[in-house]
């Protein structure tokens, strides 16, 4: 059987408390999902499958309908969004 990846939004106390519970009992395949998922990053930009949009830019080069760096700036702006941008501010800081 096939794998399917999921993204799924749930508050953060409730992502907790199943890692908790996963790591005190071993719990049930859900709760081992949910423990082993990957939060995405508070303030990330929107997501787009990367791997396709390289293929089309880099195919577009090849072939010769991208011409020059806009054009291909232009497909990054078209590429659809498969999950949007998360508006939340955060702290950016640049350390030394």
């Amino acid at each position: 059987m096939a794998d399917i990846e999921l993204v799924i939004k749930l508050p953060e106390e409730i992502y907790r408390n199943y890692k908790k519970v996963w790591q005190k009992r071993r719990g049930s395949i859900p709760e081992s999902c949910i423990a082993f998922g990957t939060p995405l990053p508070k303030g990330h930009g929107r997501l787009v499958d990367g791997d396709k949009l390289f293929s089309y830019i880099e195919t577009g080069i090849h072939v010769g309908f991208l011409d020059d760096r806009y054009d291909c700036l232009e497909e990054v702006k078209a590429a659809p969004t498969i999950i949007p941008e998360d508006k939340e501010e955060v702290n950016n800081e640049v350390t030394d």
